[in-house]
């Protein structure tokens, strides 16, 4: 796959896209609510493992409709393995998943509760808030 050779550049101009949030909560919390936040959040870190397996299912099944390259260890891979997604949400400090057909970028940093989507519209949108629903988690504007 040639986008290899542009994959960091295609990336790092993405970040300054608009963004949509995957989370395990519909919305933001309000100010308000911070404390109760912080107990869910603290429940949530101690069940990382169950919610990054859901994250990777909506990666994995991303990959029916779209070619990915996934950095993680510094280096990019195309359309790796299922298992490799897995393991890469589990072990890095962060992933990066580029769909260079859109484009768009899906980063998660390591105990973040939401994976960020970068650039998404159209079918990239309409697959991911199906996808995200099958696995109770929400889709939202930024």
């Amino acid at each position: 796959m040639s986008d290899l050779f542009k994959a960091d550049d295609i990336a790092e101009s993405l970040f300054n896209k608009s963004y949509h949030v995957i989370d395990v909560l519909p919305e933001r919390v309000p100010e308000e609510r911070a404390g109760s936040y912080f107990r869910f959040e603290n429940y949530c870190l101690s069940r990382l493992q169950i919610i990054y397996g859901k994250f990777s299912d909506v990666l994995i099944k991303l990959c029916c409709y779209f070619d990915i390259l996934i950095y993680t260890e510094d280096k990019w891979e195309a359309n790796p393995d299922f298992q490799r997604i897995e393991d890469g949400l589990l072990s890095s400090g962060f992933v990066n998943i580029l769909l260079p057909s859109v484009p768009a970028l899906i980063s998660l940093n390591k105990e973040d509760l939401y994976m960020t989507v970068y650039n998404a519209s159209g079918d990239l949108l309409s697959v991911l808030r199906d996808l995200c629903r099958a696995e109770g988690l929400f889709i939202r504007n930024s």
